[in-house]
């Protein structure tokens, strides 16, 4: 009952309807009335709206890991999050209408942006790890934390950013990785002062710490 075909089905049609109607409106039953589906079939893929959400961001996540360039590692580590995360809003680019009322919807709906934050954040560590750098411990939830920041500043250029190629967002993600990196330095020295053993610069961002290299992902790293 529940398929690849099914679920492809509920999460472009839930989207489509995120983009032109209200939040409250969009109940379970008329999700699976515009996916053409039974209700039954809505059930055993999804549990909520919530829930849709959250493969969706799932899927992208895949999306990105499946097609990120294996030589992708020989860059810097800020070059590495800025084909990325470009390579992310590309995959969410069908989304975006959608996306975009849902940014509108969660700057009056507490609860959902909390939801949404902390799906961005669980796959921003997913990120992180593309870029190879660990997304584990204290360091690691500050670096996914510092490009969490990035992203979303960055889509909130997206969101608005109706050229071809993309230029104020490129240009946007760009500023968002610099400024990431300036405050992770700074925090990477305060954290080695105060808590030596947790701040250590691992073999994978040695280079990038010694030579003060990308702070979004070095030496706090990322």
């Amino acid at each position: 009952m529940t398929t690849e075909k099914n679920r492809q089905k509920i999460i472009t049609a839930f989207m489509d309807l995120v983009a032109r109607d209200s939040w409250d409106e969009i109940s379970m039953p008329a999700i699976a009335r515009a996916a053409s589906v039974k209700l039954e079939v809505l059930r055993a893929t999804y549990d909520s709206r919530l829930a849709i959400l959250e493969d969706l961001a799932r899927r992208t996540d895949m999306a990105v890991l499946r097609d990120v360039d294996p030589n992708l590692h020989e860059e810097k580590v800020r070059d590495r999050f800025f084909e990325i995360l470009m390579l992310r809003l590309d995959v969410l680019t069908p989304y975006k209408p959608g996306l975009k009322a849902l940014a509108r919807r969660a700057r009056r709906d507490p609860l959902l942006a909390l939801v949404l934050v902390r799906t961005v954040f669980q796959s921003q560590g997913w990120m992180v790890m593309a870029a190879g750098l660990g997304a584990e411990g204290l360091q690691g939830a500050v670096r996914t934390k510092a490009v969490t920041f990035a992203y979303l500043d960055t889509m909130r250029v997206w969101f608005e950013d109706d050229e071809p190629g993309l230029a104020k967002t490129m240009a946007a993600l760009d500023k968002a990785l610099r400024t990431a990196e300036r405050r992770l330095q700074r925090l990477a020295r305060f954290g080695k002062l105060v808590m030596p053993g947790r701040f250590k610069a691992t073999d994978r961002n040695k280079e990038a710490t010694e030579t003060g290299d990308d702070a979004a992902p070095a030496a706090a790293s990322g």
